[in-house]
């Protein structure tokens, strides 16, 4: 304790900086015991890109080939520093369209991935979350946030049933930039669906702490409303920095530490480990997380 399980470096995201390294040794050193590397699947058509991928003139192809290196490289960390820090190696989703399921599939066999963390970041095929510019094109497509949201929703339960994700990311993505919005009747069930699927199978829920700076509202992904329904639906939660830069490793950490206290989730935050007898991916309770020596640093 404590740990993220949810990191992009700048090697392997052209959106971030620092190396995958510097992402694990920041990591040993601020104190936690594990980490997840996750580096974002590689998108499949040229239409894809991001700008900054594009002005680099990269290609679809480039983007496999920068998603092999990058497993290659954190294997390579996950044994290096096997004595210092737990390792998993996965990788952030994407749901562009359906095609990305059978893509998912393929890429966590073919590279043995410890995990995965399932995240949406596209609404039928349009990019949301690129800058708020993106997302107002998305709510003037839709018509109407709630209709945005509706399809949102729609999306991430294709991918939660069809991969089962270990690690369900920034639930609430599709509030970053209406961090008032209040959903009707007919999305909040959408979500209650979701969340009720995730809990049947198994998987953890992250509380991501590098939301709360980037919302604006000073609440992690998804808000405290969302995690107190998950938790009193039986759901388990994780921790994630979401971090984009060594230095943002444990990303207002402090301040996701108070709202796990205020809110009485403590007893909910579990972690991910591999199992060194089976090998298999397991879920482990945290005992006295508040009382962490960590949060005394």
């Amino acid at each position: 304790m404590p740990f993220s399980f949810h990191t992009h470096s700048g090697q392997f995201c052209k959106h971030a900086t620092g190396t995958l390294e510097e992402i694990v040794q920041k990591a040993i050193d601020i104190g936690y015991t594990h980490v997840g590397l996750s580096e974002h699947m590689p998108r499949q058509e040229k239409s894809d890109l991001y700008p900054e991928e594009e002005e680099l003139h990269m290609t679809p192809a480039d983007l496999y080939q920068q998603f092999k290196d990058y497993v290659s490289e954190a294997k390579r960390l996950k044994a290096a520093y096997s004595s210092h820090i737990h390792v998993l190696v996965g990788m952030e989703t994407e749901y562009i369209r359906r095609s990305c399921i059978d893509e998912i599939v393929r890429l966590r066999e073919e590279h043995c991935l410890d995990y995965i963390v399932g995240s949406v970041h596209h609404v039928q095929g349009m990019a949301f979350d690129f800058d708020g510019d993106w997302f107002a094109r998305c709510v003037t497509h839709f018509g109407s946030m709630q209709a945005m949201c509706s399809a949102y929703y729609s999306d991430q339960f294709e991918l939660l049933s069809r991969t089962h994700p270990d690690v369900v990311g920034h639930f609430d993505r599709i509030q970053l930039f209406e961090s008032d919005y209040k959903p009707d009747k007919l999305v909040w069930e959408a979500m209650q669906k979701n969340i009720k699927y995730c809990i049947d199978y198994g998987a953890l829920f992250e509380v991501n702490s590098a939301y709360m700076a980037t919302s604006g509202r000073g609440q992690p992904s998804p808000n405290t409303s969302i995690l107190k329904f998950i938790v009193s639906s039986g759901g388990k939660l994780t921790l994630s920095d979401d971090c984009h830069a060594p230095e943002a490793v444990a990303i207002n950490y402090e301040s996701m530490h108070d709202i796990i206290r205020d809110h009485s989730l403590d007893d909910h935050i579990y972690y991910l480990e591999i199992d060194k007898t089976t090998q298999l991916l397991t879920r482990k309770q945290v005992c006295n997380f508040l009382q962490h020596p960590f949060w005394l640093n």
